[in-house]
């Protein structure tokens, strides 16, 4: 799929201006697509890895053709763009349908949910790079010229940039920084020394297929498992570009369900604990013993102040864990409490 103008693409919705919608977006320090990576002109398309991205959708009408504009108007020489619709009832199928030819692939059909969907674009995956774009998030302007750059001098590396994280009302930005991710910090998620976001990762496509896909027995923490797995055999380039903006908005699966994302996190986290190689002949007691207690400050934390729908929804995950373990740890938290001690952990 070779890079398409503004002028190519559908007109814009009325009313919608600026990137994707009216503005190619070009950044300054972008990488130049016209010319080939190691500088010689001609050719150039061959000699940058292709991209692919696969695009799960269901009922984001509302969001998805800017999603759809922000990956084709990337001006990237070898583009794979791969949608999964599962049999959207709003308009999402007609949104997708008037951008049919110039996509690699796409399907309206009914699935087993969004990570069926992101395995059934993966197993189409040719691109040497993959990564998934939800529909109701965009790629930033030069993204994957940068990515495809970065890849090339660090081949079969997880590349992860930083994303803004935007709500879709206010309007109110933050920027989320990915650093120090390995398979160590990964599983040891509680510590917070660590930080990533999906959005902004790009995988090598062979070490997905090899680790396996994505666990579609997950709600939550399928992403989460399968860079488990990744980072026991890729090593992660965590970079200073902005790649993505991951929109927050009421029908968000993100949104309000952070708790309970967390759970499903802990129960991935002791399946590889016991690879970690830790000095303990009772790891899975460990494990437990470790997130119960993050569990039981994290609800100290928010009783305190006065949040008191997630400071019983923590403590009873922290039960779900387990009762024996949650009991010592609210004694523990007691003491530490009683010494002026503070709860610094991500929330």
């Amino acid at each position: 799929m070779q890079p398409f103008s503004i002028h190519t693409l559908p007109a814009p919705l009325t009313g919608k201006t600026g990137w994707p919608w009216t503005e190619p977006g070009r950044c300054p320090d972008e990488p130049d697509a016209s010319t080939s990576l190691n500088g010689n002109n001609g050719r150039e398309s061959e000699l940058w890895p292709t991209i692919t991205i696969i695009t799960p959708s269901f009922n984001q009408g509302e969001f998805i053709e800017e999603t759809i504009r922000s990956v084709l108007l990337q001006r990237y020489p070898n583009l794979e763009y791969i949608i999964i619709d599962g049999g959207s009832t709003d308009n999402s199928k007609q949104v997708i349908a008037k951008y049919a030819q110039w996509l690699t692939f796409w399907v309206s059909e009914p699935d087993r949910g969004q990570s069926h969907a992101i395995n059934k674009g993966l197993k189409r995956a040719t691109g040497e790079i993959v990564a998934w774009l939800n529909s109701d998030d965009l790629y930033e302007p030069g993204a994957l010229l940068k990515v495809g750059a970065l890849y090339r001098a660090n081949r079969d590396k997880i590349i992860a940039g930083r994303i803004i994280d935007f709500d879709n009302d206010s309007g109110k930005e933050t920027v989320t920084r990915q650093y120090n991710i390995s398979f160590e910090t990964i599983v040891k998620f509680w510590e917070g020394n660590h930080w990533w976001h999906q959005p902004g990762m790009f995988f090598p496509t062979e070490s997905v297929k090899k680790a396996g896909y994505l666990r579609e027995d997950l709600h939550y923490g399928m992403d989460y498992d399968l860079l488990c797995r990744l980072t026991r055999i890729c090593e992660t380039i965590c970079v200073e570009d902005v790649f993505a903006r991951f929109r927050l908005h009421d029908r968000s699966k993100t949104v309000g369900t952070r708790d309970r994302s967390m759970y499903e996190s802990s129960l991935i986290s002791k399946q590889y604990w016991p690879l970690l190689g830790l000095a303990q002949t009772d790891a899975p007691n460990a494990h437990d013993r470790t997130v119960t207690m993050w569990f039981v400050k994290r609800a100290n934390y928010f009783g305190k102040r006065f949040r008191l729908r997630r400071c019983f929804t923590s403590l009873s995950l922290s039960l779900s864990v387990s009762k024996k373990y949650t009991c010592l740890a609210i004694i523990k938290e007691m003491v530490r409490m009683s010494k002026g001690g503070r709860f610094t952990g991500r929330t």
